[in-house]
């Protein structure tokens, strides 16, 4: 390949790299609520300042705003909080729920919750602090038109972190290998804040894809024996994207079917909701 036609098209898959960590805008909502950052739960652990002083200093790649957690290097706090506005939301209640006789705490919930997702297929999760409780975030799959999965294999999105190993190759994989279509995932929240959702421009395609990839696959104990009161709301947030050849994923204001109808093509089921 001629030297400058090599350079011309390195040079051109960087422009597309850079354009793919900045997707994101307004589409069509206008919301009052704004990023809040509490320090919930426990201090640091003896021994563990140093580390945890580290990861306070990080700045949050959606917000810019610290990370917080809960206790050191155990579960980092669902950003931005309250999660952005979804493209659907869902409001569950825990009542109509089969197994709400048995909700005595957060871990109940949270095991519920774990089996109801594992059983519909999703292998793949991560659990997140939110205040009170826990945002549990799906990975990201890919889905036809009229909301089902899609079938066999391609039905997941590789969990590729751009920043680990060969990061150029991660780039490469996570721009050029996703085909075009649509693309979702579900948050369920377990909270007992009720503030109003922040801005839907914080939920582009990275951040999204992110909540799977770094959260935790389970709750730590003393997040699990907090007690249920009803104080708690549990909702459901659906964001869904439309991908174009050659463009950056869309995040849609309306999803291609009825949220419900997505829930049960998707096989989760909660109790009677």
């Amino acid at each position: 390949m001629p030297a400058k036609l090599s350079l011309g098209l390195m040079s051109g898959a960087i422009l597309i790299l850079m354009s793919a960590c900045s997707v994101g805008g307004h589409y069509g909502y206008d919301t009052s609520g704004s990023a809040s950052y509490g320090t919930p739960g426990t201090g640091a652990a003896a021994g563990s300042s140093e580390r945890a002083q580290e990861h306070m200093a990080t700045q949050s790649m959606s917000t810019g705003a610290p990370s917080v957690l809960v206790a050191p290097g155990r579960l980092q706090q669902f950003e931005p909080w309250p999660p952005p506005v979804p493209t659907a939301r869902l409001n569950l209640d825990l009542n109509a729920i089969t197994e709400r006789g048995k909700f005595r705490t957060v871990g109940d919930v949270s095991d519920y919750v774990t089996r109801v997702f594992k059983a519909a297929g999703y292998d793949q999760y991560s659990y997140w602090y939110a205040p009170g409780g826990f945002a549990f975030a799906t990975s990201v799959e890919c889905v036809e038109a009229d909301g089902a999965p899609k079938a066999g294999g391609a039905r997941w999105v590789p969990n590729v972190d751009p920043f680990a190993g060969d990061w150029m190759k991660n780039w490469f994989t996570a721009i050029f290998e996703r085909p075009a279509g649509y693309y979702r995932v579900y948050v369920l929240v377990v909270t007992t804040d009720t503030s109003a959702p922040t801005d839907q421009s914080l939920a582009s395609y990275p951040i999204v894809k992110d909540w799977a990839m770094h959260g935790r696959p389970f709750l730590p104990e003393d997040i699990k024996a907090i007690p249920l009161s009803p104080s708690y709301i549990a909702y459901v947030n659906l964001y869904e994207f439309k991908q174009v050849s050659g463009e950056s994923p869309r995040l849609l204001s309306r999803s291609v079917a009825d949220p419900m109808l997505e829930l049960k093509l998707a096989g989760i089921a909660f109790g009677n909701q």
